[in-house]
Parts: structure tokens; sequence; C-alpha cells
């Protein structure tokens, strides 16, 4: 089987600070079955500057479209935008994957939320 035989995962980053433009970086650079389609950022025209970089046009993005473009949203933002990114996603049962997981902590209502819409919340190992 080809990779055009299974399903590409459209992946959006929020928050595009250092982790985020590694992630980026990687996406870009190819991994099968991902394809990244959008970021977000505090800073636009920053964002704007660096996506220039890749290697294929991505948009930037408010946070609350990122869901609406993507079957993965990858949350690595402030805490305090946290809310902004994974209750679009979670709305959308999509895929949502939090690295600031100490944030998710304190949010079961938002899993709740993803039992009965059929999202995902994938927790990453790690840090």
């Amino acid at each position: 089987m080809t990779q055009s035989d299974h399903q590409v995962l459209r992946v959006a980053i929020g928050g595009y600070g250092a982790i985020g433009r590694s992630i980026a970086a990687h996406l870009d650079k190819g991994i099968a079955g991902l394809k990244l389609v959008a970021v977000s950022a505090k800073n636009i025209e920053k964002a704007q500057e660096h996506v220039k970089t890749l290697s294929q046009s991505v948009p930037v993005v408010t946070l609350n479209e990122l869901a609406e473009l993507a079957d993965v949203v990858v949350e690595c933002a402030p805490a305090a935008v946290f809310d902004d990114i994974a209750e679009p996603a979670i709305d959308a049962a999509r895929i949502f994957l939090p690295l600031s997981v100490g944030a998710l902590l304190s949010r079961s209502a938002l899993i709740e939320k993803a039992e009965k819409t059929g999202a995902r919340i994938i927790v990453p190992t790690g840090a």
C-alpha cells in the first residue's frame, strides 16, 4: 500500500514558539500519514515570516480556526490560551494533543466533553 492508500491526517499547531516551530519543521520534512495545514501564534507577523521558510505554504490562523482546518490539533501554547485551543478541537471531535498536560488536569469537563463528541485526547509521553 502507498501513502495515498492511507488517510493523511491534517495537523494544526496552536502555539508557534520554539516547540511549535520544531514540530512544524519535522512535519514539513515529511512524516508519513501527517500533513501540516495551519499554525497559530501570538505574534502573527513573526509566524508568517517563519512559515515562509517551510517547503510548503502553511497559513497562520487564529486559535479558533485550527480545529476547522485539521484532524489533529497540537497545543504548545501558554496556559492562558489552553482553552482557546482545546475547546474548539474537542467540540469538533478532533484528535487533541496537549503538550501543556498540566493544564488538562484541572479541566475534567474537557475530558467528559471529548467522550460525548468523539474527540480523542492523546497525552504525549515525555516532559
